[in-house]
């Protein structure tokens, strides 16, 4: 086999990368920027948004950045189907860059829905999302993991939310429902101290407050949290508490609860 059998090959590659290559190794200059159909934005707002100035070197990837930008600004102003392309500026050789705005209407919450809350009302769901009416999906997406988090400080570890968007037949109204899947409410069997200090066993905290039993509550536990840490400090001790909580082995839905108590300065402490 000689060398020569690949010469036709390199120069079919060498030929496409020349092709592919602008004329001029040099960066394009940009000599105007265009913002089309943008009719709720100021242009001076866009240029802050895009970021894109004439005189600027062309930059393929800020330009599409500038896109994306443009588009979140709208979304977020309540245009969910907002979008923001190129007409100019994506090729390496432009010396214009074009933007074509898309704004979409302006859409509105026309109802909140919520589905499977079996124990807390809508009425307290929807005080928790608020009562926004313009649809911005960012935040709806947010509502999700609240409504979830609620549930799960009130013991409903296994808590699922999901979000269904209804739009209406113009797109400029949407029904929002919410499904959630509570599952089983959790309780506390009991609570645990562990740690670094001396005085762990003598603590009737636990036998004075604690009932065992209740069903899980974050509140309620963020209160102990500060009541275990307001017991060593008033005794002189300098702690650090963290609370853990676990599911119990072969008793479902029931947890414990555990404090961990880290001195400061193990063998010292201080006078109020």
């Amino acid at each position: 086999m000689t060398p020569t059998i690949f010469a036709p090959c390199l120069f079919a590659i060498g030929s496409m990368l020349a092709a592919n290559d602008p004329p001029d190794s040099a960066t394009p200059i940009v000599r105007e920027v265009i913002y089309k159909n943008a009719h709720h934005i100021p242009k001076k707002e866009l240029a802050e948004l895009s970021g894109i100035r004439p005189g600027d070197p062309l930059d393929l990837d800020a330009n599409q950045a500038a896109c994306l930008r443009i588009q979140e600004f709208l979304k977020k102003k309540g245009r969910f189907w907002a979008t923001v392309s190129l007409a100019k500026g994506n090729v390496r050789s432009d010396t214009q860059v074009i933007f074509i705005v898309t704004e979409g209407p302006v859409v509105r919450v026309r109802s909140t829905k919520f589905v499977g809350n079996e124990t807390q009302t809508t009425r307290c769901l929807q005080n928790l999302i608020g009562d926004s009416r313009a649809f911005i999906a960012a935040s709806f997406t947010d509502h999700v993991t609240v409504l979830e988090d609620y549930y799960r400080g009130l013991g409903y570890r296994d808590v699922k939310v999901s979000r269904e968007m209804k739009f209406g037949d113009d797109q400029s109204y949407v029904d929002v429902v919410y499904t959630i899947a509570e599952g089983l409410r959790y309780r506390v069997k009991d609570w645990v101290i562990k740690g670094n200090t001396k005085e762990l066993a003598a603590t009737p905290i636990i036998h004075e407050h604690f009932k065992r039993g209740e069903f899980y509550s974050e509140e309620i536990e963020k209160s102990r949290l500060r009541d275990v840490t307001d017991y060593f400090g008033w005794r002189g001790y300098r702690v650090e508490v963290t609370k853990k909580v676990f599911e119990i082995p072969g008793e479902r839905g029931m947890l414990r609860v555990q404090y961990e108590v880290t001195e400061s300065a193990p063998n010292r402490r201080f006078t109020r």
